[in-house]
Parts: structure tokens; sequence; C-alpha cells
């Protein structure tokens, strides 16, 4: 757990954040794999990590992260358009209550002033900036009722509704992308063997359809969040092995991006002489095999 804080400290720091998605962070390095939540073997330690940290803090004063502060939170509300709209809709709503405009304006301002300067200092996703807007909630359900009645209210219910119905559709459309991506997975699990371990990357265990326990494990094996805990090795002694550095083969189950997948360079930097020997795919997923035999 001390190690898992200060992982966070550093994995969701915001210059580190945007120094691994502009590709700042050396290639091949411990830093770079650490990036891609891939530090299970990797000789970072605790004081590299309160070190990298102290790094990372000084360059948060800077012009440039100050930039890059309002280029995330656009970055995220245009990958997170649903939450996008009903920020929108909470804005517009509280601006159309009926107090003197400069309340509202001096409110506004020292509430966005505060959300600017943590979003400076933490890394926050679209469900954070939501919750950062529903205090606007308070004000616009306090609103006496004859407002509600008006006419902008009305258009601005329809706009709501009609917006909700069009996410409706990406919901759907989302489910049944998920069903083609479940049976792909299985697919391509059907050419792999019980003895040699499943590591995943860039497929998150969200995509699972089927429900897993104790004696149906999951079929694959995962890292990040859970790397360095108890919790890691016992999924490993279930499968025959105590850690990474000690198998002779293992399968790659991954998204077919454009880019290289970096698991088979971390597993070769911690353990070298692995090859690629078999890879089979499907239309969306792909599965490769690495071993020294």
């Amino acid at each position: 757990m001390e190690f898992n804080k200060l992982r966070s400290k550093v994995i969701d720091h915001p210059v580190f954040v945007m120094q691994s998605r502009s590709n700042q962070i050396e290639k091949d390095t411990d830093w770079f794999f650490f990036s891609r939540w891939m530090f299970e073997e990797l000789e970072i330690g605790k004081e590299d990590l309160i070190q990298k940290k102290a790094e990372l803090d000084k360059e948060l004063f800077s012009l440039k992260e100050l930039k890059n502060g309002f280029y995330r939170i656009i970055l995220v509300q245009l990958t997170e358009l649903f939450k996008s709209m009903l920020i929108l809709t909470l804005l517009i709503g509280f601006l159309y209550l009926k107090f003197s405009w400069k309340k509202k304006l001096v409110f506004i301002f020292s509430w966005l002033t505060f959300f600017l300067t943590f979003n400076h200092f933490n890394m926050l996703l679209g469900r954070v900036n939501l919750l950062f807007f529903l205090i606007l909630l308070f004000p616009i359900l306090k609103i006496q009722y004859s407002v509600l009645k008006s006419n902008f209210w009305n258009v601005s219910s329809i706009v709501l509704v009609g917006f909700l119905v069009v996410h409706t559709f990406n919901f759907l459309k989302e489910a049944d992308g998920r069903k083609i991506i479940n049976k792909e997975f299985y697919d391509l699990l059907s050419y792999t063997n019980s003895e040699t371990p499943v590591f995943l990357e860039g497929f998150f265990e969200y995509n699972f359809l089927d429900q897993f326990n104790y004696t149906n494990l999951v079929p694959v094996l995962s890292y990040g969040w859970i790397s360095r805990s108890s919790f890691q090795r016992k999924a490993y002694q279930k499968r025959g092995f105590n850690k990474q550095s000690d198998l002779e083969d293992y399968y790659i189950l991954a998204f077919k991006l454009p880019g290289p997948l970096a698991f088979s360079d971390y597993m070769n930097k911690i353990s070298p002489g692995f090859n690629k020997s078999k890879r089979f795919e499907t239309t969306n997923l792909e599965l490769m095999y690495f071993s020294k035999r």
C-alpha cells in the first residue's frame, strides 16, 4: 500500500501524464514502462518515486504547465462529451437564475478559479470535472416554481431530452461492440494452452461480460494497480509460477493498434531472450506468443 500511494503520486502527476502523452519519456527506460503501468519487477523503489515526484513538482510552476492545465480540460471534455453537455446545461441554468449578474459573476469567477487551481495540481477526469459543477444544482433547485415554467426551461428540457436520446443510441452501440469484442476475445483464447499465462495490453477488464470467481478463474492476467501486491502473487501461484521473470513463454492479447506494444519489450528487459513465434488475429484483437525455447 505504501508503494501504491507513492506510485499514484507520480503516474497520476499532471506533468508526468503530459510527458507520457507527448512521448517525452525515453523509450526502453524504466520510467517509460512505468508510464505504461508495467512496473512489477522494475528497479523503481520508494525512494525513486519520492525523488521523481519532487522533480515533477518543480515543473508545475511554469507557463508551459499552466497552458497544459487548460489543454487537459479541453482534451478530457472533448473525449467525454456527455459530461460536457451536462456541465453546459448546469452553467446555462445557473446564469438564467433571477438574481443579480454581479453575484453570478463573482460566484462563477471564484469557483472557476478554485477549479482551475485544483486542476493545475491534479490530473482530473471528466467525472471529477462534473462533480465540481454539480454545486450549481443547489441554487438551481432552489429557484421559484414560476421560473421553472418559463419558455427557457421548456426549451432547455427538450434539448436535454434530445441529448439523452442520442446518447442512448450511443450506449446501445457500445453494448453491441462489447459483445463483438467478447466473442473475439474467447475465439483467440481457444488458441492458447492452459499452462501458459496470457497477459493483456490495452484491453481493460470492463470488456469482460462473463462472471469470474474463485473456481472460474479469469483466463488472463492483469498488471498496473495490482502489481507488487499479495493478490498478484496469489494469481501467479495459481497459474504455476512466482514472478514474471521466471516465465519461459507467455501470450499477449491486445487490441490491434497502430503503434508497437510495450509489454514484450518490458518482459525482455526483466528477463531477456523472448522471441515472437506465433500470431493470431480477429477484426479487432490480436494474440501473440513469445517464448525462449
